[in-house]
Protein backbone atom coordinates (compact mmCIF):
# COMPACT_ATOMS: atom_id res chain seq x y z
CA UNK A 1 0.00 0.00 0.00
CA UNK A 2 1.38 3.40 -1.03
CA UNK A 3 1.59 5.89 1.86
CA UNK A 4 2.62 9.53 1.58
CA UNK A 5 5.80 9.89 3.63
CA UNK A 6 8.91 12.03 3.64
CA UNK A 7 12.24 10.40 2.80
CA UNK A 8 15.80 11.37 3.60
CA UNK A 9 18.97 9.58 2.60
CA UNK A 10 20.95 8.93 5.79
CA UNK A 11 23.98 11.12 6.36
CA UNK A 12 26.39 8.22 5.92
CA UNK A 13 24.70 6.75 2.86
CA UNK A 14 26.43 7.34 -0.47
CA UNK A 15 25.53 6.91 -4.14
CA UNK A 16 28.21 6.17 -6.74
CA UNK A 17 27.46 6.21 -10.47
CA UNK A 18 28.83 3.46 -12.66
CA UNK A 19 28.33 2.96 -16.38
CA UNK A 20 25.67 0.27 -15.91
CA UNK A 21 24.28 0.86 -12.40
CA UNK A 22 24.48 2.98 -9.24
CA UNK A 23 26.08 1.70 -6.04
CA UNK A 24 24.48 2.50 -2.68
CA UNK A 25 26.51 1.93 0.46
CA UNK A 26 27.13 3.15 3.99
CA UNK A 27 30.55 4.72 4.46
CA UNK A 28 31.15 3.32 7.95
CA UNK A 29 29.80 -0.16 7.27
CA UNK A 30 31.09 -1.91 4.19
CA UNK A 31 28.65 -4.79 4.57
CA UNK A 32 25.70 -2.48 3.84
CA UNK A 33 25.85 -2.46 0.08
CA UNK A 34 23.37 -2.50 -2.81
CA UNK A 35 23.42 -2.29 -6.62
CA UNK A 36 20.64 -0.12 -8.04
CA UNK A 37 19.16 0.78 -11.39
CA UNK A 38 19.38 4.42 -12.43
CA UNK A 39 15.71 5.11 -11.70
CA UNK A 40 16.10 3.75 -8.16
CA UNK A 41 19.11 6.00 -7.62
CA UNK A 42 17.11 8.98 -8.86
CA UNK A 43 14.48 8.32 -6.18
CA UNK A 44 17.18 8.30 -3.50
CA UNK A 45 18.80 11.45 -4.87
CA UNK A 46 15.40 13.13 -4.51
CA UNK A 47 15.14 11.86 -0.93
CA UNK A 48 16.44 15.07 0.64
CA UNK A 49 13.97 15.24 3.53
CA UNK A 50 11.69 17.85 1.96
CA UNK A 51 10.27 15.69 -0.84
CA UNK A 52 7.40 13.35 -0.05
CA UNK A 53 6.77 10.03 -1.74
CA UNK A 54 3.91 11.72 -3.59
CA UNK A 55 6.29 14.40 -4.89
CA UNK A 56 8.76 11.74 -6.00
CA UNK A 57 6.00 9.65 -7.59
CA UNK A 58 4.84 12.64 -9.62
CA UNK A 59 8.42 13.29 -10.70
CA UNK A 60 8.84 9.73 -11.93
CA UNK A 61 5.58 9.97 -13.85
CA UNK A 62 6.78 13.15 -15.56
CA UNK A 63 10.36 12.07 -16.31
CA UNK A 64 9.78 8.43 -17.29
CA UNK A 65 6.14 8.55 -18.31
CA UNK A 66 5.23 5.96 -15.68
CA UNK A 67 1.67 5.12 -14.80
CA UNK A 68 0.75 6.22 -11.27
CA UNK A 69 0.46 2.65 -9.99
CA UNK A 70 3.82 1.74 -11.58
CA UNK A 71 5.61 4.68 -9.93
CA UNK A 72 4.00 3.96 -6.56
CA UNK A 73 4.99 0.29 -6.69
CA UNK A 74 8.58 1.18 -7.59
CA UNK A 75 8.87 3.54 -4.60
CA UNK A 76 7.24 1.07 -2.21
CA UNK A 77 9.56 -1.74 -3.29
CA UNK A 78 12.60 0.51 -3.03
CA UNK A 79 11.72 1.55 0.53
CA UNK A 80 11.86 -2.10 1.55
CA UNK A 81 15.11 -2.77 -0.32
CA UNK A 82 16.93 0.27 1.06
CA UNK A 83 15.46 0.51 4.56
CA UNK A 84 18.94 0.57 6.15
CA UNK A 85 20.00 3.56 4.06
CA UNK A 86 17.11 6.02 4.48
CA UNK A 87 15.10 7.74 7.19
CA UNK A 88 11.32 7.93 6.85
CA UNK A 89 8.73 10.02 8.71
CA UNK A 90 5.25 11.46 8.12
CA UNK A 91 6.34 15.12 7.93
CA UNK A 92 9.19 17.06 6.32
CA UNK A 93 12.60 16.88 7.96
CA UNK A 94 14.03 20.04 9.49
CA UNK A 95 17.61 19.05 8.62
CA UNK A 96 17.89 18.19 4.94
CA UNK A 97 20.38 16.01 3.07
CA UNK A 98 20.73 17.59 -0.36
CA UNK A 99 24.06 15.94 -1.16
CA UNK A 100 23.12 14.96 -4.71
CA UNK A 101 21.76 16.72 -7.78
CA UNK A 102 18.97 14.49 -9.03
CA UNK A 103 19.71 15.41 -12.65
CA UNK A 104 23.06 13.61 -12.35
CA UNK A 105 21.13 10.35 -12.07
CA UNK A 106 19.15 10.81 -15.27
CA UNK A 107 21.38 8.95 -17.68
CA UNK A 108 21.29 5.90 -19.92
CA UNK A 109 22.93 2.97 -18.18
CA UNK A 110 24.87 0.59 -20.38
CA UNK A 111 23.17 -2.81 -20.84
CA UNK A 112 26.07 -4.81 -19.42
CA UNK A 113 25.93 -7.36 -16.57
CA UNK A 114 26.53 -6.18 -13.02
CA UNK A 115 29.90 -7.37 -11.75
CA UNK A 116 31.02 -7.94 -8.17
CA UNK A 117 33.92 -5.51 -8.67
CA UNK A 118 33.38 -1.77 -8.86
CA UNK A 119 34.68 0.31 -11.74
CA UNK A 120 36.73 2.33 -9.25
CA UNK A 121 37.20 1.66 -5.52
CA UNK A 122 34.75 3.46 -3.25
CA UNK A 123 37.00 2.73 -0.26
CA UNK A 124 40.71 3.37 0.19
CA UNK A 125 42.57 2.12 3.25
CA UNK A 126 45.81 4.04 3.61
CA UNK A 127 48.41 2.66 6.00
CA UNK A 128 49.76 6.15 6.60
CA UNK A 129 52.90 5.10 8.49
CA UNK A 130 54.38 2.00 10.08
CA UNK A 131 55.52 4.05 13.07
CA UNK A 132 53.55 3.67 16.29
CA UNK A 133 53.91 4.84 19.90
CA UNK A 134 52.62 1.47 21.14
CA UNK A 135 53.63 -2.14 20.62
CA UNK A 136 50.31 -3.89 21.17
CA UNK A 137 50.40 -7.62 21.76
CA UNK A 138 47.61 -8.16 19.24
CA UNK A 139 48.86 -5.97 16.36
CA UNK A 140 48.94 -7.81 13.02
CA UNK A 141 50.90 -5.02 11.28
CA UNK A 142 54.72 -5.00 11.57
CA UNK A 143 55.43 -1.58 13.10
CA UNK A 144 58.38 0.64 13.91
CA UNK A 145 58.95 2.68 17.05
CA UNK A 146 57.57 6.19 16.97
CA UNK A 147 61.01 7.78 16.70
CA UNK A 148 62.39 5.42 14.05
CA UNK A 149 62.93 6.49 10.46
CA UNK A 150 60.39 4.90 8.11
CA UNK A 151 62.10 4.10 4.81
CA UNK A 152 60.25 5.06 1.63
CA UNK A 153 57.27 6.58 3.48
CA UNK A 154 55.14 8.72 1.16
CA UNK A 155 56.05 12.38 1.27
CA UNK A 156 53.37 15.02 1.76
CA UNK A 157 53.49 15.80 -1.97
CA UNK A 158 53.14 12.12 -2.92
CA UNK A 159 50.32 11.63 -0.42
CA UNK A 160 48.31 14.57 -1.73
CA UNK A 161 48.88 13.43 -5.31
CA UNK A 162 47.19 10.07 -4.77
CA UNK A 163 44.54 11.51 -2.44
CA UNK A 164 43.57 14.11 -5.04
CA UNK A 165 43.15 11.26 -7.50
CA UNK A 166 40.91 9.51 -4.97
CA UNK A 167 38.74 12.62 -4.83
CA UNK A 168 38.63 12.93 -8.63
CA UNK A 169 37.69 9.24 -9.02
CA UNK A 170 34.83 9.58 -6.54
CA UNK A 171 36.26 7.58 -3.63
CA UNK A 172 33.80 8.20 -0.79
CA UNK A 173 35.54 6.61 2.19
CA UNK A 174 39.15 6.79 3.33
CA UNK A 175 40.36 4.79 6.32
CA UNK A 176 43.54 6.30 7.74
CA UNK A 177 45.32 3.32 9.19
CA UNK A 178 48.74 2.71 10.71
CA UNK A 179 50.90 2.54 12.74
CA UNK A 180 49.47 5.71 14.17
CA UNK A 181 48.34 8.27 11.57
CA UNK A 182 49.03 11.22 13.85
CA UNK A 183 52.76 10.52 13.82
CA UNK A 184 52.64 12.13 10.37
CA UNK A 185 53.04 15.88 10.80
CA UNK A 186 50.78 16.54 7.80
CA UNK A 187 47.88 14.40 9.04
CA UNK A 188 45.60 17.26 10.09
CA UNK A 189 45.98 18.91 6.66
CA UNK A 190 45.24 15.59 4.98
CA UNK A 191 42.08 15.06 7.03
CA UNK A 192 40.92 18.64 6.39
CA UNK A 193 41.47 18.19 2.65
CA UNK A 194 39.45 14.97 2.49
CA UNK A 195 36.58 16.37 4.55
CA UNK A 196 36.46 19.50 2.40
CA UNK A 197 35.84 17.21 -0.59
CA UNK A 198 33.01 15.24 1.05
CA UNK A 199 35.11 12.13 1.69
CA UNK A 200 34.17 10.29 4.87
CA UNK A 201 37.27 9.89 7.01
CA UNK A 202 37.74 7.03 9.45
CA UNK A 203 40.80 7.52 11.64
CA UNK A 204 42.00 5.92 14.85
CA UNK A 205 44.78 6.67 17.31
CA UNK A 206 46.61 5.38 20.33
CA UNK A 207 48.32 8.71 20.97
CA UNK A 208 47.56 11.41 23.54
CA UNK A 209 46.68 14.17 21.08
CA UNK A 210 47.27 17.87 21.60
CA UNK A 211 44.24 20.01 22.40
CA UNK A 212 44.92 22.29 19.42
CA UNK A 213 44.90 19.28 17.08
CA UNK A 214 41.62 17.94 18.46
CA UNK A 215 40.06 21.39 18.14
CA UNK A 216 41.06 21.50 14.45
CA UNK A 217 39.68 17.99 13.85
CA UNK A 218 36.35 19.06 15.34
CA UNK A 219 36.22 22.29 13.34
CA UNK A 220 37.06 20.39 10.14
CA UNK A 221 33.95 18.27 10.65
CA UNK A 222 35.49 14.91 11.48
CA UNK A 223 32.58 12.63 12.33
CA UNK A 224 34.31 10.35 14.84
CA UNK A 225 37.75 9.66 16.24
CA UNK A 226 38.42 6.05 17.19
CA UNK A 227 40.58 5.32 20.21
CA UNK A 228 41.79 1.92 21.37
CA UNK A 229 41.20 1.03 24.97
CA UNK A 230 41.37 -2.60 26.06
CA UNK A 231 41.12 -2.48 29.85
CA UNK A 232 40.17 -0.12 32.68
CA UNK A 233 42.78 -1.78 34.89
CA UNK A 234 46.01 0.24 34.48
CA UNK A 235 48.34 -2.75 34.84
CA UNK A 236 46.54 -4.74 32.14
CA UNK A 237 46.13 -1.74 29.83
CA UNK A 238 49.87 -1.06 30.03
CA UNK A 239 50.76 -4.74 29.44
CA UNK A 240 48.59 -4.94 26.31
CA UNK A 241 50.02 -1.85 24.60
CA UNK A 242 53.47 -2.13 26.25
CA UNK A 243 53.47 1.52 27.31
CA UNK A 244 53.61 2.76 30.90
CA UNK A 245 50.77 4.87 32.29
CA UNK A 246 48.70 4.25 29.18
CA UNK A 247 45.21 4.70 30.61
CA UNK A 248 45.59 8.34 31.74
CA UNK A 249 46.94 9.23 28.30
CA UNK A 250 44.06 7.75 26.35
CA UNK A 251 41.54 9.18 28.84
CA UNK A 252 43.02 12.61 28.19
CA UNK A 253 42.36 12.23 24.47
CA UNK A 254 38.77 11.14 25.12
CA UNK A 255 38.11 14.09 27.43
CA UNK A 256 39.53 16.62 24.98
CA UNK A 257 37.40 15.20 22.17
CA UNK A 258 34.31 15.58 24.32
CA UNK A 259 35.30 19.14 25.17
CA UNK A 260 35.07 20.01 21.47
CA UNK A 261 32.01 17.82 20.76
CA UNK A 262 34.01 15.36 18.65
CA UNK A 263 32.44 11.91 18.79
CA UNK A 264 34.61 9.13 20.18
CA UNK A 265 34.38 5.48 19.22
CA UNK A 266 36.19 3.15 21.60
CA UNK A 267 37.57 -0.08 20.18
CA UNK A 268 38.36 -3.19 22.22
CA UNK A 269 40.42 -6.13 21.02
CA UNK A 270 39.39 -9.27 22.87
CA UNK A 271 42.23 -11.43 24.17
CA UNK A 272 42.70 -13.85 27.04
CA UNK A 273 44.50 -11.01 28.86
CA UNK A 274 41.48 -8.72 29.07
CA UNK A 275 38.34 -10.77 28.41
CA UNK A 276 37.34 -11.12 32.09
CA UNK A 277 37.29 -7.35 32.54
CA UNK A 278 35.47 -6.38 29.34
CA UNK A 279 31.96 -6.11 30.90
CA UNK A 280 33.36 -3.74 33.55
CA UNK A 281 35.25 -1.86 30.84
CA UNK A 282 32.05 -1.37 28.85
CA UNK A 283 30.21 0.03 31.88
CA UNK A 284 33.17 2.29 32.62
CA UNK A 285 33.21 3.64 29.06
CA UNK A 286 29.45 4.21 29.06
CA UNK A 287 28.85 5.48 32.58
CA UNK A 288 32.08 7.32 33.40
CA UNK A 289 33.46 8.36 30.01
CA UNK A 290 30.18 9.01 28.21
CA UNK A 291 31.08 6.86 25.19
CA UNK A 292 28.09 5.94 23.02
CA UNK A 293 29.85 3.83 20.37
CA UNK A 294 32.04 0.84 21.22
CA UNK A 295 33.53 -1.59 18.72
CA UNK A 296 34.93 -5.01 19.51
CA UNK A 297 37.02 -7.55 17.61
CA UNK A 298 38.68 -10.86 18.33
CA UNK A 299 42.42 -11.45 18.58
CA UNK A 300 43.85 -12.55 15.24
CA UNK A 301 46.91 -14.68 14.58
CA UNK A 302 49.74 -12.90 12.78
CA UNK A 303 52.95 -14.10 11.19
CA UNK A 304 55.31 -11.64 12.85
CA UNK A 305 53.81 -11.60 16.35
CA UNK A 306 51.64 -14.32 17.84
CA UNK A 307 50.97 -15.96 21.19
CA UNK A 308 48.55 -18.87 21.52
CA UNK A 309 47.95 -17.83 25.12
CA UNK A 310 46.09 -14.75 23.85
CA UNK A 311 43.42 -16.81 22.05
CA UNK A 312 40.07 -17.25 23.79
CA UNK A 313 38.23 -20.55 23.87
CA UNK A 314 34.61 -21.21 22.89
CA UNK A 315 33.39 -21.15 26.49
CA UNK A 316 34.94 -17.73 27.04
CA UNK A 317 33.51 -16.53 23.73
CA UNK A 318 29.98 -17.58 24.66
CA UNK A 319 30.29 -16.02 28.12
CA UNK A 320 31.43 -12.69 26.69
CA UNK A 321 28.74 -12.61 24.01
CA UNK A 322 26.04 -13.16 26.64
CA UNK A 323 27.56 -10.57 28.99
CA UNK A 324 27.75 -7.96 26.23
CA UNK A 325 24.19 -8.71 25.15
CA UNK A 326 22.99 -8.08 28.71
CA UNK A 327 24.78 -4.71 28.79
CA UNK A 328 23.37 -3.80 25.38
CA UNK A 329 19.88 -4.49 26.70
CA UNK A 330 20.54 -2.18 29.67
CA UNK A 331 21.76 0.62 27.38
CA UNK A 332 19.65 0.42 24.20
CA UNK A 333 20.84 3.83 22.98
CA UNK A 334 24.50 2.80 23.07
CA UNK A 335 26.05 1.24 19.97
CA UNK A 336 28.01 -1.79 21.19
CA UNK A 337 29.72 -4.14 18.80
CA UNK A 338 29.98 -7.76 19.83
CA UNK A 339 32.11 -10.66 18.71
CA UNK A 340 30.30 -13.54 17.08
CA UNK A 341 29.27 -16.58 19.07
CA UNK A 342 29.50 -18.56 15.82
CA UNK A 343 32.72 -19.95 14.52
CA UNK A 344 34.52 -17.82 11.97
CA UNK A 345 33.93 -20.59 9.44
CA UNK A 346 30.16 -20.36 9.88
CA UNK A 347 30.26 -16.59 9.59
CA UNK A 348 32.42 -16.63 6.46
CA UNK A 349 30.35 -19.03 4.40
CA UNK A 350 27.12 -17.17 5.20
CA UNK A 351 28.13 -13.64 4.12
CA UNK A 352 25.88 -12.49 1.23
CA UNK A 353 26.46 -9.92 -1.47
CA UNK A 354 29.88 -9.21 -2.88
CA UNK A 355 31.48 -12.17 -1.15
CA UNK A 356 33.51 -12.74 1.94
CA UNK A 357 36.18 -10.15 1.12
CA UNK A 358 35.90 -6.63 -0.31
CA UNK A 359 39.61 -6.37 -1.04
CA UNK A 360 40.16 -5.53 -4.69
CA UNK A 361 36.40 -5.50 -5.35
CA UNK A 362 35.27 -2.38 -3.53
CA UNK A 363 38.37 -1.43 -1.55
CA UNK A 364 42.05 -0.76 -2.22
CA UNK A 365 44.81 -0.80 0.41
CA UNK A 366 47.78 1.55 0.07
CA UNK A 367 50.86 1.07 2.21
CA UNK A 368 52.95 3.74 3.86
CA UNK A 369 55.47 3.37 1.02
CA UNK A 370 52.81 3.56 -1.71
CA UNK A 371 52.64 -0.18 -2.38
CA UNK A 372 49.10 -1.41 -3.05
CA UNK A 373 47.37 -4.65 -2.09
CA UNK A 374 43.90 -6.01 -1.48
CA UNK A 375 44.49 -6.37 2.27
CA UNK A 376 46.66 -4.65 4.85
CA UNK A 377 47.70 -8.03 6.25
CA UNK A 378 49.04 -9.31 2.94
CA UNK A 379 51.10 -6.18 2.28
CA UNK A 380 54.35 -7.84 3.49
CA UNK A 381 54.04 -10.51 0.76
CA UNK A 382 55.58 -9.36 -2.52
CA UNK A 383 53.34 -11.73 -4.48
CA UNK A 384 50.23 -9.97 -3.10
CA UNK A 385 51.25 -6.47 -4.20
CA UNK A 386 49.57 -5.00 -7.24
CA UNK A 387 51.34 -1.68 -7.90
CA UNK A 388 52.62 1.51 -6.31
CA UNK A 389 50.98 4.93 -6.31
CA UNK A 390 54.42 6.53 -6.72
CA UNK A 391 54.62 4.97 -10.16
CA UNK A 392 51.04 4.37 -11.35
CA UNK A 393 47.61 5.93 -11.05
CA UNK A 394 45.00 4.37 -8.80
CA UNK A 395 42.79 3.79 -11.83
CA UNK A 396 45.56 1.87 -13.62
CA UNK A 397 46.34 -0.18 -10.52
CA UNK A 398 42.64 -0.95 -9.99
CA UNK A 399 42.22 -2.08 -13.60
CA UNK A 400 45.65 -3.68 -13.89
CA UNK A 401 46.59 -7.25 -14.64
CA UNK A 402 48.13 -7.83 -11.18
CA UNK A 403 44.82 -7.22 -9.38
CA UNK A 404 42.87 -9.15 -11.99
CA UNK A 405 45.19 -12.12 -11.44
CA UNK A 406 44.68 -12.04 -7.65
CA UNK A 407 40.90 -11.87 -8.00
CA UNK A 408 40.71 -14.66 -10.57
CA UNK A 409 43.84 -16.82 -10.28
CA UNK A 410 44.21 -19.76 -12.67
CA UNK A 411 43.68 -23.25 -11.36
CA UNK A 412 47.34 -24.07 -12.05
CA UNK A 413 48.42 -21.84 -9.13
CA UNK A 414 46.71 -24.33 -6.80
CA UNK A 415 48.34 -27.47 -8.15
CA UNK A 416 49.18 -29.82 -5.30
CA UNK A 417 46.40 -28.46 -3.06
CA UNK A 418 42.78 -29.62 -2.50
CA UNK A 419 41.60 -26.57 -4.46
CA UNK A 420 43.13 -27.81 -7.72
CA UNK A 421 40.53 -30.53 -8.34
CA UNK A 422 37.65 -28.92 -6.42
CA UNK A 423 34.39 -28.36 -8.28
CA UNK A 424 33.89 -25.12 -6.30
CA UNK A 425 37.12 -23.59 -7.56
CA UNK A 426 35.52 -20.83 -9.63
CA UNK A 427 32.93 -20.00 -6.97
CA UNK A 428 35.77 -19.47 -4.49
CA UNK A 429 37.48 -17.18 -6.97
CA UNK A 430 34.32 -15.08 -7.00
CA UNK A 431 33.96 -15.08 -3.22
CA UNK A 432 37.74 -14.74 -2.85
CA UNK A 433 39.76 -16.97 -0.60
CA UNK A 434 41.65 -15.24 2.18
CA UNK A 435 45.25 -15.06 1.02
CA UNK A 436 46.35 -14.06 4.52
CA UNK A 437 45.00 -17.21 6.14
CA UNK A 438 46.30 -19.32 3.27
CA UNK A 439 49.82 -17.93 3.69
CA UNK A 440 49.85 -18.36 7.46
CA UNK A 441 48.67 -21.93 7.43
CA UNK A 442 50.11 -23.29 4.20
CA UNK A 443 53.14 -21.06 3.68
CA UNK A 444 51.92 -20.02 0.23
CA UNK A 445 49.46 -17.46 -1.08
CA UNK A 446 47.65 -19.76 -3.49
CA UNK A 447 46.36 -22.40 -1.12
CA UNK A 448 43.06 -23.36 0.55
CA UNK A 449 41.42 -20.88 2.89
CA UNK A 450 41.21 -22.05 6.49
CA UNK A 451 37.49 -21.17 6.53
CA UNK A 452 36.59 -23.48 3.64
CA UNK A 453 33.70 -25.62 4.84
CA UNK A 454 34.84 -28.54 2.67
CA UNK A 455 38.12 -28.91 4.55
CA UNK A 456 38.82 -30.28 8.03
CA UNK A 457 39.84 -27.95 10.84
CA UNK A 458 43.30 -26.48 10.20
CA UNK A 459 46.29 -27.34 12.39
CA UNK A 460 46.37 -23.86 14.00
CA UNK A 461 43.76 -21.49 15.40
CA UNK A 462 43.38 -18.17 13.62
CA UNK A 463 40.96 -16.39 16.01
Amino acid sequence: MFVNQFLKLKDKSRLVKESNRVILFTVDNGEKFASLSVVHALVLALSTGENSTTDIRDGLMEIFDFEQSEAQQLISDLLVQTADFIDVQDHAFTELNARYDAEDFIYQAEPTPWQNKLEVPNTVVWMTTNRCPADCVYCVIPTLKANEIAPNELTTEQAFKFLSECVALGVKYVNLHGGDPFLRKDMIEIIEYLLEHDVFVDVSTKMPLRESLIERLAKAGLDTLQVSIDSKIPKIADAIVKVKNWLPKINQTIELCQKYDLNVRANIVVTAMNIDGIPDLLRYLIEEKGITDVGMSSYLRSEHKHDDDLLINQQQREWLVNAVNEISAQYPDIEIGNISVKSEREVSVSIPGFGSCAGGKTALVIGSDGECATCDRTMPYQQARIGNVKESSIRDIWNGEALEYLLDPPREEYEGTPCFDCDHFQQCNVRQRCYYRAQLINGRLYAPDYLCAKLPEPPVEMF
